[in-house]
């Protein structure tokens, strides 16, 4: 134990007592942090606008006499954001009873129109569906109205139009409703 004693400090000594370390000159140390994760499928519809509550306030007898009242001016809006791929169908139900009677939900029809990219260089808007571009009548089946089927679309929108169906000897005064829906989906 002594030999192994006198063996390191001669070491020491001869070294010139200069401890083996070498201390290094300051340096930065750099910490990481991972940033990351799955971006999810995005695809959102919204409708947006006055709409047309109170369409059916404004027939008159001059609308039972062409069969028909329209709309022209776009008073709903449909916005679409997706990330993908997407497509918009829409559909609706058949409208309430009055007094046993129910129009069938093929007298309501659908114009879509005013397609505009909001944010250009970000999609292209996809395509209107032709059925539709003009008046086309809805039904309880969901149709596509509108889609995308290469690209997603930041805040694409268009313009919906409303046609309704008449017929004097059967839509009786009363208060007529219906629900449209509009559902994205994958293509």
């Amino acid at each position: 134990m002594k030999k192994t004693l006198y063996k390191f400090l001669s070491t020491l000594l001869v070294m010139g007592g200069v401890p083996m370390i070498a201390w290094a000159d300051e340096t930065d140390i750099d910490d990481f942090q991972y940033v990351g994760g799955t971006i999810p499928i995005i695809r959102i519809v919204e409708v947006s606008g006055s709409g047309y509550a109170n369409f059916f306030s404004s027939i008159t007898a001059e609308d039972y006499a062409v069969g028909y009242k329209e709309t022209n001016n776009g008073a709903t809006t449909l916005t679409v954001t997706a990330n993908t791929e997407w497509k918009v169908l829409v559909k609706n139900d058949s409208f309430t009873p009055i007094e046993g009677y129910v129009k069938p939900a093929s007298d309501l029809h659908l114009k879509i129109k005013n397609k505009t990219v909001v944010n250009e260089g970000e999609g292209d808007g996809g395509t209107l569906s032709d059925v539709f571009t003009n008046f086309a009548p809805l039904s309880e089946t969901a149709q596509v109205l509108w889609s995308n089927t290469s690209t997603g679309d930041n805040r694409c929108t268009a313009d919906i139009d409303f046609k309704v169906l008449l017929n004097a000897a059967k839509d009786i005064p009363g208060i007529y409703t219906t629900t449209v829906t509009y559902t994205v989906s994958a293509p």
